[in-house]
């Protein structure tokens, strides 16, 4: 056999190794989880050499990723991790990776945009409304990743103008940034709205499949969204909960160490 074709299937054998486990695990995601407001981590950076295989990895398993609200939650998560990119490389004052990062990041933000618009029930009420719950989650999801494409061009600009007179940065420089943030802020307004048209979409074919008034579908509307509200606010409990706990572990340990520090210098 060719050595080229060994190699290559040694390659794809390694990268279904690391997908299989994401699709088995596909089923856990929570649509309606509370929605971190800061950026998740970049991970591996377009200056790595293994970047293109980190990138290769994502669309193995966007490939393997069978259900659709699944799928465009999973696009929407790496286009969140372009953002971390973008900003890592504009630290580095690397612009032109920039521009790359943040055009991928475009492309899963419509890519995900285009999954949400192919959620459908299979025409039975509750189907109907599962893809209308399914919907508007993913719909608080594009709108939670725009407020983060926000605060990141904010974060960004704000670092740059603080440097603006050294060396490393110049008016041209925030300028083209400004430019291109505004063109990745116009393309997700522009998704949001599709995604609300898919909204009005599925509460009418639930309308018709479950044979309801408008304002009977406009309360189911609304308890969903509720039910989201209150898992979010719990969830952010639990955070706000685990994060004070982690904090008085850490000071106790500390204090335990300057105790035990003292005693050794007693001691001596």
């Amino acid at each position: 056999m060719n050595l080229k074709v060994i190699a290559g299937l040694m390659v794809l054998t390694l990268a279904l190794s690391f997908v299989a486990p994401l699709v088995v695990a596909e089923d856990t995601i929570d649509l309606t989880a509370k929605e971190n407001k800061e950026v998740v981590g970049a991970g591996i950076n377009p200056d790595s050499v293994f970047y293109g295989l980190d990138r290769a990895m994502e669309r193995l398993s966007l490939a393997f990723t069978f259900k659709k609200a699944k799928k465009a939650e999973k696009a929407l998560k790496y286009a969140e991790e372009r953002l971390a990119e973008a900003e890592e490389m504009a630290e580095e004052n690397n612009l032109d990776e920039v521009d790359k990062v943040l055009e991928d990041h475009d492309e899963l933000v419509e890519e995900a945009t285009e999954i949400i618009e192919e959620v459908e029930g299979n025409g039975d009420e509750e189907a109907a409304e599962e893809a209308l719950e399914e919907v508007i989650g993913l719909q608080k999801k594009l709108m939670t990743h725009s407020e983060k494409v926000a605060m990141v061009k904010n974060r960004i600009l704000e670092k740059h103008r603080v440097k603006l007179g050294n060396a490393t940065t110049t008016s041209a420089q925030i300028a083209h940034l400004e430019e291109v943030f505004g063109k990745v802020i116009i393309k997700a307004q522009t998704m949001e709205k599709k995604v609300a048209q898919k909204k009005e979409n599925a509460k009418t074919k639930y309308k018709v499949v479950a044979g309801k008034t408008d304002a009977e579908v406009d309360d189911v509307v609304e308890g969903i969204e509720e039910d989201m509200d209150e898992l979010e606010a719990e969830t952010e409990e639990e955070s706000v909960g685990i994060g004070e706990e982690w904090e008085a572990n850490a000071e106790t340990t500390e204090s335990g160490q300057a105790g035990n520090a003292g005693l050794t210098q007693a001691s001596a």
